[in-house]
């Protein structure tokens, strides 16, 4: 049996093995909406939606642990990727990926099980492509990642400005961070999603627990910073304005700094470039002349 054949029956097994777990647990979701729809009128009826979350969650559960799951998702939720699907969505594309890129780079080098162990160098492109397609989400995802932590970072001093500018009016906390959502969300809406979590747990829990989840879920120092300057003022009832104020402060001392830093790294940065293309072709230009004379003199010998 070659190898396409047997990968085509195990393609096929495995779509009717998926078909009837989905087949089963759309069931159990149908069973469950109807008890819930004799519970209560206001309760809807599962839809495609919900098979399709279904299908998800079947592709996606053998493909990493419970660690991985959460570590996975506080990953995506600094992306701005909160919705409960997003874990399973991610898992599932790049399995799709592996898949398509092996079987697309085997047809592409015209690999068979025969050749495969005598043509090493394809059996490593091979491996290279599928290691890189499935690399490719995850350097996705981190360049998403500090793409919005760099948006964040230049944005926290003017939000806790317009927050320090809330509280001294007399706003309460949470009212102070439902104002400043509204006002700086067309320009910095990073941080307005950031605070608008934040206001919406306020609600809910108890406002040092919103505080620390804000400072665990954004991973940005300066909205940690913010955080713990928060919760020590909340605890020791020192004034928020002070604390929000040296905040402010020390973000924009951070912004500086790393300014100059990045600035001081240009000139080892320039000198890389400046050795190839313009010292070497200057020592050409000046050797030239002297080479030529020397190999037109010994070549008359």
């Amino acid at each position: 049996m070659s190898f396409n054949a047997l990968t085509a029956i195990l393609f096929i097994a495995f779509l009717i093995a998926l078909y009837l777990y989905a087949l089963v647990r759309v069931r159990e979701m149908k069973v469950v909406s109807h008890l819930n729809r004799l519970l209560s009128d206001n309760q809807e009826p599962a839809h495609l939606q919900g098979v399709i979350q279904v299908i998800l969650s079947s592709l996606a559960y053998p493909l990493a642990g419970v660690k991985e799951r959460a570590n996975l998702a506080q990953r995506l939720s600094q992306a701005d990727f909160r919705r409960g699907i997003s874990v399973n969505v991610f898992l599932v594309a790049k399995m799709v990926l592996v898949i398509f890129t092996f079987f697309g780079v085997w047809n592409w080098l015209n690999l068979s099980l025969e050749s495969l162990f005598k043509t090493p160098i394809k059996s490593l492109q091979l491996l290279f492509f599928t290691f890189l397609a499935a690399r490719l989400p995850d350097w996705w995802l981190s360049g998403k990642i500090k793409e919005r932590m760099s948006k964040i970072r230049a944005s926290v001093p003017q939000a806790v400005d317009y927050l320090t500018i809330c509280v001294e009016s007399g706003l309460g906390l949470e009212e102070a961070f439902e104002r400043v959502v509204k006002e700086i969300r067309p320009r910095f809406p990073e941080v307005a999603s950031e605070f608008r979590i934040t206001r919406v747990e306020m609600l809910v829990m108890d406002r040092v627990l919103a505080l620390k989840r804000l400072e665990k879920r954004s991973g940005v120092r300066e909205l940690a910073t913010l955080a713990n300057s928060l919760l020590q003022s909340i605890q020791y009832g020192t004034p928020l304005t002070n604390a929000l104020r040296s905040i402010a402060v020390d973000c924009r001392a951070n912004q500086i700094s790393e300014l100059e830093e990045r600035a001081g790294a240009i000139s080892a940065k320039v000198g890389i470039p400046l050795v190839l293309l313009i010292l070497f072709p200057l020592v050409a230009i000046i050797a030239a002349p002297a080479v030529i004379s020397l190999i037109r003199t010994f070549g008359n010998y």
